[in-house]
């Protein structure tokens, strides 16, 4: 159950509001449900995530919007991502901001991670990943863009 769901349901007398809580970056819009993941730079992104966080909700749609837009640029992912040699994986740098290392660790673990599941669009993308991982976003962008091979 989440923050929210815990503050919705109390009924102890001291008529705890969302406006109670702390003073939360986009609070209004995630606890009504309105925020919109689209045209948000990164950084909105990575704040928005902490409020998700704070509040215990599914972060999901956020995880993946900022995986979409860290994946198109290798610089930046780079930041976040260490390579393994000659594997096409990455695993999680330990020195990034802590939320979105602790929500990457709970999508992925410790485990080196294919770069089809973190949507990297500056490496090749093979078919057989995308479709082990279900992402037919990142396979239909290959296609586009001629990024696609078929080895394994």
């Amino acid at each position: 159950m989440s923050l929210l769901d815990v503050i919705k349901n109390c009924d102890d007398g001291n008529s705890i509001k969302i406006n109670d809580l702390m003073d939360l970056p986009f609070i209004d819009l995630i606890v009504n449900g309105k925020f919109n993941v689209e045209n948000k730079t990164l950084d909105e992104l990575m704040v928005a995530l902490k409020t998700y966080n704070y509040l215990n909700i599914d972060s999901k749609i956020i995880m993946n919007k900022l995986l979409w837009e860290l994946g198109r640029n290798e610089k930046k992912f780079l930041e976040f991502f260490d390579e393994k040699s000659d594997e096409n994986k990455f695993t999680i740098k330990h020195n990034i901001d802590k939320v979105f290392e602790f929500e990457l660790r709970k999508l992925f673990g410790d485990v080196p991670i294919d770069c089809e599941q973190l949507n990297v669009r500056f490496k090749y993308v093979t078919v057989y990943n995308c479709i082990k991982y279900k992402n037919m976003k990142l396979l239909e962008w290959a296609v586009l863009n001629e990024k696609l091979v078929k080895r394994f």
